[in-house]
């Protein structure tokens, strides 16, 4: 009684409860609809696993990986257990941070998220090369802005702004931990 094939008036079995395990030996398998009109699943000796949903392909392996036809679905996920991670590494990835954002965490931390206003980063950005065309070293770690006439300086700690910095009407400019000088 260790391999029954069988059916009981509305399912079809095949039923292995021995000591060992069910052990199908083939070149190709392939798990069709009882009218042989519909894929299920393949099997290929040396090649791929494919698994179909009503006889369209969906999930393929493949010598480096899977390849995947429609959308994937996954968890929502959060900072500490992201949806998406690596091997050794399960609080840094990618998930879902709100409504149309995609979020990045690192170490358990958000620092990334895109969404429709942009990009909102939380910690420091280093840079290296350009930054819209600016060769950033060059500069002596200054960014220039490309969109002012006068072309203003952004200047790292300790430097000099050059050029015109313009405030908007009702606007003004506050200095030191205490506004201790404010121009209107």
């Amino acid at each position: 009684n260790d391999l029954q094939i069988y059916h009981d008036g509305t399912n079809s079995y095949i039923d292995e409860s021995g000591a060992g395990g069910l052990i199908l030996k083939s070149n190709l398998v392939t798990i069709q609809d009882p009218t042989g009109n519909e894929t299920m699943a393949t099997f290929d000796d040396d090649g791929s696993v494919d698994l179909y949903h009503d006889n369209a392909k969906k999930f393929e392996t493949t010598s480096t990986g899977v390849t995947v036809a429609g959308t994937v679905t996954a968890a929502i996920g959060n900072n500490a257990l992201p949806s998406y991670t690596f091997t050794g590494d399960t609080n840094t990835g990618m998930f879902f941070g709100a409504a149309d954002t995609v979020s990045f965490t690192a170490g358990g931390t958000k620092r990334l998220d895109i969404n429709t206003t942009g990009i909102d980063v939380t910690g420091n950005i280093a840079v290296s090369g350009t930054v819209d065309g600016v060769d950033v070293a060059t500069r002596d770690g200054v960014l220039t802005s490309t969109t002012t006439t006068a072309n203003a300086a952004l200047p790292k700690a300790g430097g000099a702004i050059t050029g015109n910095v313009t405030f908007g009407d009702n606007d003004k400019a506050i200095f030191g931990a205490g506004s201790d000088l404010q121009i209107y």
